[in-house]
């Protein structure tokens, strides 16, 4: 029996040593330990600097390619719709109301002049179609903006080709945050005002796209401003309320996809988002609601360029369509915004999103390198195309830093503001990679945060990034779990372009797990074209910069 009770101590301290042991590991790290822990490790990696030569022949003589140069190509957005008949439009817009009426359109054998007629559409997102039409490049003939915000960045931006406004409103549709009920619940949220509280407050988790590349994200700072100071929202008492919102919004996403996935996995508790969006995605018809805000979604109409007269015609016919088509929905046709309409210009609500974020250099990116033996032939290939491409694309005034590693680590190009003297460094060094070695993946992006965080020392605010090009294959140095408790208390966004080694393939789910520590993106780089990289980076320019 004494053996027996023994035995059952024995068990119980054991249990208990396991449980604290376990509750050790799970403590995330405050900031102070956190940035003590990434010296050490740093001072233990011994990162080399590496001191490049510059080449002037390297220089085509640009100060930068410009954004046009690494837009989209269309293959990336299929036809959603297609034309029916020989006399047709090409529509821009990613609403399912608008996509729906398009498919409703081609078949109710709408005539024009005795001839039929039909539309094809492109579920291209408003900031892109704006992007498009101002390059002059794959124009549509009728585009489809989300607000009049957006109507008016179009209407005053110097376009190459006319436009011309059909109508002010075409389908209507709100902006909001989808919340979560539980996180509603907790915070006891029932309209905007409580909502922008909770947020405030710490005690609500939500993410967003940038409002300078996203219509509903413009939309929710009118919305916050005017919260804080109905009767001035550019008073200093709204921007200040801005602010100290913005400082508890952690989660600020490239695209809706990556806001989708941290919702999923309950890292945040909401995201902003339109009312379209919440009815047709079967994901939230249970355990979410909707909390609309700003100003109504009116989705204006631009006939772009020199149109036919059939042209024209057929935009107007297929616009009166969708106004008839319309659904009526209660929380729509019930929503009464206090905001007037163009109370605000979006240019001013841009420029103090871009204030409140601390100027127009806070961001930083450190680009994290692999050179190990598993990316001999084609991955680094594809890698040194990708990262000219993108070293070309990048404007002035980004702070940027290249790390490459193998066994090593190496800092190739010091975290400075972007200039030419800074790219030609880092494109001759993109030039002399060669693969062979070892892979510390873990050391270098830990020698990348720290470089990060010295930055941010004297740039309180800056937005930190570290985009990872690597096949994932890590075999020595420190590991993935060692470096995440760090990533996550120094709030740096991660990134990973993954390539498939021709001898090792791609370990692509530590690389995945990394980047989903910030809600980042992992793409798998043999997916896509090498200017992928080069479009990312200036989205993330275009945040910064404004």
């Amino acid at each position: 029996m004494k053996i027996l009770t023994k035995s059952i101590s024995m068990l119980l301290v054991i249990a208990m040593l396991a449980m604290t042991v376990c509750s050790c590991a799970t403590t995330p790290l405050d900031r102070d330990t956190a940035l003590r822990e990434l010296e050490q490790r740093v001072n233990q990696i011994k990162p080399i600097s590496v001191e490049v030569d510059i080449n002037d022949d390297l220089d085509d003589g640009e100060s930068y390619l410009p954004s046009t140069q690494v837009l989209p190509n269309l293959t990336e957005y299929p036809f959603v719709v297609d034309a029916t008949t020989p006399n047709y439009i090409i529509v821009y817009s990613d609403n399912h109301s608008v996509i729906q009426a398009a498919n409703d359109f081609n078949r109710a054998a709408v005539m024009v002049d005795g001839q039929p007629i039909s539309v094809s559409v492109r579920a291209i997102d408003s900031v892109t179609g704006i992007d498009l039409v101002l390059a002059n490049r794959f124009m549509p003939d009728l585009i489809i903006l989300k607000n009049e915000l957006y109507g008016e960045i179009l209407e005053q931006s110097n376009i190459p080709t006319p436009i011309q406004l059909i109508a002010d409103q075409t389908i209507r549709d709100l902006s909001g945050v989808i919340v979560s009920n539980e996180g509603a619940r907790k915070n006891n949220i029932s309209s905007f005002s409580d909502l922008v509280r909770s947020v405030q407050s710490g005690e609500l988790k939500i993410g967003y796209v940038d409002p300078s590349r996203s219509a509903d994200g413009l939309n929710f700072i009118l919305a916050v401003l005017h919260e804080h100071d109905p009767m001035s929202p550019m008073s200093e008492a709204a921007v200040d309320g801005l602010r100290q919102l913005y400082r508890n919004i952690k989660t600020k996403a490239s695209d809706e996809a990556q806001l989708k996935g941290a919702l999923r996995r309950s890292t945040i508790d909401g995201f902003v988002t339109d009312y379209n969006t919440f009815q047709n995605e079967s994901d939230y018809r249970t355990g979410y609601q909707f909390i609309p805000c700003g100003i109504q979604q009116n989705h204006p109409a631009y006939a772009v360029g020199q149109l036919t007269p059939q042209k024209m015609q057929i935009a107007r016919a297929f616009v009166q369509y969708c106004q008839a088509q319309a659904n009526t929905d209660s929380v729509v046709d019930n929503y009464k915004s206090d905001i007037s309409s163009g109370s605000i210009k979006a240019r001013e609500l841009i420029d103090v999103y871009q204030l409140i974020r601390g100027g127009t250099s806070d961001t930083a990116i450190a680009f994290v390198i692999d050179k190990s033996g598993s990316m001999l032939g084609s991955p680094m290939r594809q890698l040194q195309a990708a990262l000219q491409a993108a070293n070309d694309a990048i404007p002035d005034g980004i702070a940027i830093g290249q790390i490459e590693f193998n066994n090593k680590v190496y800092i190739t190009a010091p975290l400075a503001v972007n200039d030419r003297t800074q790219r030609l460094c880092r494109s001759n060094a993109i030039t002399k990679m060669v693969a062979n070695g070892g892979t510390a993946t873990w050391d270098a992006v830990a020698v990348a945060i720290s470089m990060l965080t010295e930055y941010e020392e004297e740039h309180p605010g800056a937005n930190l990034v570290v985009i990872l090009l690597t096949d994932g294959n890590r075999n020595r140095g420190l590991t993935l779990d060692q470096v995440l408790p760090t990533i996550s208390a120094l709030d740096v966004a991660t990134h990973v372009f993954a390539y498939e080694s021709e001898t090792e393939g791609i370990d692509i789910e530590p690389l995945q797990k990394f980047a989903s520590a910030s809600e980042g993106r992992c793409v798998n780089a043999e997916d896509v074209k090498s200017q992928e990289l080069a479009r990312f980076l200036v989205e993330l320019s275009k945040s910064s910069l404004g």
